[in-house]
């Protein structure tokens, strides 16, 4: 957009003045540090704030404070005009591979790097937190990055890295400050930014607004940095931030502009706190602490917060704030005309829009002797939660007596001033137990209840407390972050344990170093080309309907479009095409739309903002049918998804005949949730065709290449030679990215193709989660049979939500079947599952494929029979576990190395004191009535292994003459660390150093056909043909080693060129057939290559009025035979915990009742944040078990097992409301829903 204003917005990033030509005031920062400044560091990972990946930080300096003033951003939802003649900075300006900056080293030492793409967000708020605290906390780390959410990071590593900052003042602000450009700028008059579509005044006083907005009436209003979403549409902005107010400060209370940020009156309320008020300003701070994410805080002021935050405006109504109000054109409050007013917030809360009122100062009385302030929060997550309810109230007291009470209570829908809350309790003492109940009956909301009667639990346990008693309370309110440092860091990474060769080494990731700089290179990443195009998806509003007509005649008229594609640009039969079991998958709609969001069209323009803008004018009209939504609905409407090679139905013994002789059987049925991906990277792809033979290159963030290839090819109608493929890295999968990425993929192929230029293509967060798919939820009914305290026999049948199409469905309900014994032992045991359809997004691979609802089953299975029939729940497992010689349900027997959970669980055991923290638990809860503890030691097994057609790996070697080694692998790094133990593969048949080895990015033109990435048989399939590459190497330098044998490794290098030996060789591998022996026609044969075992331990505190968690202690074990790279392994393994972790317990995919996606974004879905690790978090690998029947050296696979370690925390969960119903006098099982959100326990906590 070609700017005609004449002002120019001035930017300075990483110290250096970037020229804004042709950027309004509302384009994005991050677009313009990727796209102007080229630093693609920064990551746009969602368009809402929430991920962290596009955090910055923001310098400018402080008139008032003489000082320059840093605060960590969201660059994705800040507007260009905000950043006017501030510094940016960011991970590029931080340090680079030359010249690393410790925060950024210290992160990959650690090995707190997984995918990356995560990475650069860490390394900038970390920095921002050092700019404005010297020596951090381990709290003050958590709460600076609790608006980072990894969903490939088990966080531990994170505290480890940044651990030394807490041991020593640093002097990080003095060097960053050296480096900055001259922000020094005195404003006496409004500057204004114009472009075609918005005008933007930043204002220098509160005295120029009233006159501008009698010029432009429709103009908004902000006081800090806006989000780019809300100025959608907009066409005028009165810009505020830098305003000076003249108002004076009164003495009965605590001013402030509105303009000032939630980061900065936290400081402020600090400053002003004392003795006299500290019972009321210590607790405010912190409640205004823990409002969102730091970034959040840091941007939006006071004034922005009363109108797009609840949680402010409970804490500032309940405080009695007023808010002090000019004239506005737009003022929707009847009592403000003609002059400023000052009024109660809560009666601007009752009687208007606040948005549309023109604040100039908010007022804090100042505080009474007596008074004191709560402030409650539950959510789905510890902190930035979602589905986040709160409740607020300032006390007056006299003595023990209550005199009167503000109480606030809302959630992100509404905030309530509970008016007659003063009048119930007036005159009642502080301890009185009827406080709660009557309180609790001002709201029907059952969260809200909860919080209410947890704020009277708090303050009766104040009664009879001195002040500075009652001040230690609210002090230890605040918190602190305990931590322990992982056995398994503490033996392999800080003592520097040595192995002989470069295997088994904790050598970190070796794309770490350019992570964390930003200097890797994703897929969104790549170069422009001059003549490159953007397609920007049309999508369906519907989840269910006919296709009736498409209309893009507006989008083609504007300037820039260049075309608009749909099926008509398809070739004949290419629009339908099969990837695994049927050909129902769809590049565009023809007819019939089947889930929101499905593809309907594109519009192609020359940049993302004029095709995205454009492909809002598309005109879609439907006739909408009734969908299926819900397992429930889709099991009833029977349209069952089959597949190639699906079994149905597993048997062993006589179940159900075995049923009627045992003592106990115990029924019941479980639901498990739809989990989302949410990997860190968005779907994208860059398709270019390269202008002969219809060759097309195509870069994409998938690790199924060959799919790619096959399905692009069968679309455009081309052999599979023309279409090349390209991966450097990927920035987390999970499955994710595998089959659901490729119709996505076509249809920009479709428009490179028909154009015949370069397509680019990013879908947003809303976009991906819409059109990509989820682990799909399961239904189960179970029947158990025990006798004498062992299993007898087992009936189980579930139902898989499949979506729209079969995609992988039939497959992974086939998965969940052979996993159903999760390492038990069953004598009679039949399982069988079918996968519905239902107009929801085709719900696909995921972490473990078919296991953790499998597991899930079984364990709430045992657990419910243990709680039933009395038996402890450790005991009981452990005595039925597998042993040698077991033969499964699919027939495999057995082998020592496969059922090693007894080993794990022993191991985990003595770790923990198993009797004496059980012990601790029960005498807790014993003590405790509003709080329950509650732990769960759970063993597992799970198979890993590909049909035998998959199992297959390659390799290319080529060594330079200078000695260096370029390694191309058939494995796709994601995260993972499979890129960096194939170098160390290498480095050890070589017998080289691992500095001199590169493994190049993906490409199936260097490697044919390669197998899919994934199901943790990377390593086994891409290591072992390393290693027959270099086994082959070796051979051909044997010669020259003998005749040399002192010859350092350039020399026989150089030997062997010129005497003409290759120094190319490639290397492969297929898995012996004995491995997989799998008949899917009988449901018989060996079906995994091998088993990973283990065993976790989780330790959780319920509050039983509110229904929230908190994770104390998890303890794991793994045996992963003799590990390929220790360290990589158990970060890999803290992920994995993390990712279970959330499955079950706050993690689910919400349609609405017509199909429509309500969880679109991370402040809508919750993933765990840094927050929610444990304080107490240890991994260790088993030692001495010699028995290892791995594919690759001793090693076993690692990805995906762990996951079911994090499901563990559930059951601690259910573990705790047993406790709290036997506390009730009753015995028995709770029936827990998942995920267990707060709402889930205290629903299940009424049925006790």
């Amino acid at each position: 957009m070609a700017l005609t204003n004449p002002a120019q917005i001035v930017i300075f990033i990483n110290g250096k003045k970037v020229g804004t030509e042709g950027c309004g005031p509302t384009y994005p920062l991050v677009d313009f540090i990727r796209n102007v400044a080229a630093l693609k560091g920064t990551k746009r990972s969602c368009e809402y704030g929430c991920s962290g990946a596009c955090t910055v930080i923001l310098t400018e300096w402080d008139r008032e404070g003489q000082v320059y003033s840093h605060r960590t951003v969201s660059s994705c939802t800040t507007p260009l005009a905000s950043c006017h003649y501030r510094n940016v900075t960011t991970v590029e300006g931080i340090g680079n591979t030359d010249n690393m900056h410790p925060i950024q080293k210290l992160m990959v030492d650690t090995h707190a790097v997984q995918c990356g793409y995560d990475s650069p967000g860490f390394v900038v708020s970390m920095l921002g937190l050092l700019l404005n605290n010297p020596q951090p906390t381990m709290k003050d780390i958590e709460v600076s990055l609790i608006g980072n959410l990894s969903r490939c990071n088990g966080y531990r590593a994170i505290f480890q890295a940044f651990k030394q900052y807490t041991e020593r003042p640093s002097d990080e602000r003095e060097k960053f400050e050296a480096g900055l450009p001259d922000l020094k700028q005195d404003v006496l008059e409004p500057v204004t930014f114009v472009s075609p579509s918005c005008k933007w005044s930043i204002l220098p006083s509160f005295s120029w607004l009233k006159p501008m907005q009698m010029r432009e009436p429709n103009g908004i209003l902000v006081y800090g940095i806006p989000t780019t979403t809300e100025l959608i549409d907009c066409t005028y902005v009165f810009d505020l931030s830098r305003a000076e107010n003249s108002k004076k400060q009164m003495k009965g209370s605590i001013d402030f502009p509105a303009n000032t940020t939630i980061t900065a009156l936290i400081k402020k309320l600090q400053q002003n706190t004392d003795k006299t008020n500290a019972l009321v300003m210590t607790e405010v701070c912190r409640a205004l602490g823990g409002v969102k994410t730091l970034q959040y805080r840091n941007a939006r002021a006071i004034g922005d917060a009363l109108t797009d935050c609840n949680e402010v405006k409970s804490i500032m109504a309940a405080l009695d704030a007023t808010v002090s109000i000019q004239e506005s054109a737009q003022c929707k409050l009847k009592k403000v005309f003609g002059s400023d007013v000052t009024v109660p917030l809560k009666k601007v809360l009752g009687e208007g829009d606040i948005r549309y009122s023109s604040i100039k100062c908010v007022s804090i009385p100042n505080v009474k002797n007596g008074q004191v302030f709560l402030h409650e929060t539950v959510g789905d997550r510890q902190a930035n939660g979602t589905n986040l309810n709160f409740a607020s109230v300032l006390l007056q007291c006299d003595g023990k007596v209550i005199d009167s009470m503000e109480l606030c209570a809302g959630n992100s829908g509404k905030v309530k001033v509970l008016h007659t809350a003063s009048g119930l309790v007036k005159g009642s003492e502080l301890d009185n137990a009827g406080l709660a109940d009557k309180l609790k009956e001002l709201t029907t909301d059952k969260l809200q209840a909860g919080l209410i009667a947890k704020l009277c639990h708090n303050i009766s346990g104040m009664a009879g407390l001195n002040e500075d008693a009652k001040l230690d309370c609210i002090k230890a309110r605040i918190g602190t972050r305990r931590f322990a440092e992982s056995t398994q860091y503490r033996e392999h990474v800080s003592e520097k344990i040595e192995t002989p060769t470069p295997l088994g080494r904790p050598i970190p990731t070796l794309q770490g170093y350019q992570c964390t700089t930003g200097q890797a290179i994703f897929t969104e990443d790549l170069p422009a080309y001059a003549n490159e195009l953007f397609f920007a998806p049309v999508t369906s509003t519907i989840a269910h309907g006919n296709l009736i007509s498409i209309d893009a005649e507006a989008a083609l008229k504007v300037d820039g479009v260049v075309d608009f594609v749909s099926f008509k640009d398809v070739r004949q039969g290419g629009n339908q095409f099969k990837i695994k079991d049927h050909e129902d998958e769809i590049v565009f709609v023809e007819k019939l739309i089947e889930h929101e969001g499905q593809l309907i069209g594109g519009v192609v323009a020359v940049n993302e903002h004029v095709a995205r803008m454009a492909a809002a004018l598309v005109k879609v009209e439907c006739e909408e049918l009734k969908p299926i939504v819900t397992l429930e609905e889709g099991v009833a409407a029977q349209i069952i998804m089959t597949g190639e090679g699906q079994v149905k139905c597993f048997e062993k013994g006589d179940a159900e005949a075995a049923l009627r002789t045992c003592q106990h059987v115990i029924t019941g049925t479980i639901k498990t949730t739809r989990q989302e991906h949410f990997y860190c990277e968005s779907a994208s792809a860059l398709v270019v065709p390269t202008g002969e033979h219809d060759e097309i290159e195509v870069y994409l963030p998938s690790p199924g290449q060959f799919m790619a290839q096959h399905s692009v090819a069968q679309v455009l109608g081309l052999s599979f030679h023309k279409v090349m493929c390209h991966t450097r890295r990927i920035g987390c999968s999970y499955g994710g990215k595998l089959g659901r990425l490729i119709p996505y993929v076509a249809a920009v192929a479709v428009a490179a193709k028909k154009l015949g230029k370069p397509v680019r293509s990013k879908m947003t967060r809303d976009e991906d989660i819409r059109i990509m798919g989820q682990r799909g939820e399961f239904g189960s009914t179970y029947k158990l049979g025990i006798t004498d305290g062992k299993i007898q026999a087992a009936v189980v049948d579930v139902q898989k939500n499949a979506g729209w199409n079969s995609d992988a469905s039939a497959d992974i309900t086939s998965t969940a079947l052979a996993h159903m014994d999760s390492g038990y032992d069953f004598p009679n045991f039949k399982v069988s599952g079918e996968a519905y359809k239902t107009n929801t997004p085709s719900n696909t691979a995921f972490r473990a494929y078919g296991a953790p609802p499998a597991v899930t089953i079984t364990e709430n299975m045992i657990f419910d029979a243990c709680a039933e029939l009395g038996y402890d729940q450790m005991e009981f497992r452990k005595n039925n576990l597998q042993k040698e010689g077991y033969v499964s349900h699919y027939e495999h027997t057995m082998e020592p190395s496969d059922v090693t959970m007894d080993l794990c669980l022993e191991e985990v055991l003595q770790q923990i004191d198993y009797c004496k923290v059980k012990q601790e638990v029960e005498d807790f809860n014993n003590k405790n009535t509003v709080k329950k503890r509650g732990i769960a030691l759970i063993p597992n097994k799970y198979g890993i292994g590909f049909p035998f057609m998959f199992g297959k790996g390659a390799a290319l070697l080529n060594i330079y003459m200078d000695g260096s080694v370029l390694l191309h692998v058939n494995g796709i790094e994601m995260g993972q660390g499979l890129h960096t133990k194939c170098a160390q593969i290498a480095a050890h048949v070589l017998g080289i150093d691992v500095s001199r080895i590169k493994v190049d990015g993906n490409q199936n033109r260097v490697l044919p056909n390669p197998i899919p990435t994934g199901g943790s048989t990377g390593a086994d399939l891409a290591g072992n043909a390393v290693n027959d590459a270099c086994v082959q190497m070796m051979e051909k330098l044997a010669p020259y080693k003998k005749a040399q044998p002192e010859a350092p490794w350039e020399m026989l290098i150089g030997m062997a060129f010129v005497t003409g030996t290759n120094l190319s060789t490639t290397g492969y591998f297929q898995l012996p057939a004995d491995r997989y022996t799998f008949d899917p026609s009988t449901g018989k044969g060996r079906r995994w290559w091998y088993y990973t075992c283990g065993a976790s331990f989780a330790m959780v505190e319920v509050d039983l009025l509110t229904g929230q968690h908190s994770l104390l202690k998890a303890n794991i074990v793994y045996d992963i035979g003799e590990s390929l790279n220790k360290a990589i392994d158990c970060a890999q393994i803290e992920a994995a915990f993390i990712q279970g972790y959330g499955y079950l317990t706050m993690e689910d995919t919400v349609f609405d009742s017509q199909g429509k996606l309500v969880t679109r974004g991370l402040d809508e879905y919750a993933i765990p944040s840094i927050a929610d690790c444990p304080p107490e978090f240890d991994v260790t690998l088993l030692r001495g078990n010699k028995e290892v029947d791995g594919v690759l050296y001793s090693s076993k696979g690692i990805g995906e097992p762990p996951f079911f370690s994090g499901q563990t925390v559930f059951f601690a969960i259910k573990d705790a409301l047993v406790a709290a119903k036997k506390a009730k006098g009753k015995s028995g099982t709770v029936n827990l829903l998942t995920p267990a959100t707060p709402i889930n326990v205290l629903t299940a906590l009424e049925q006790c």
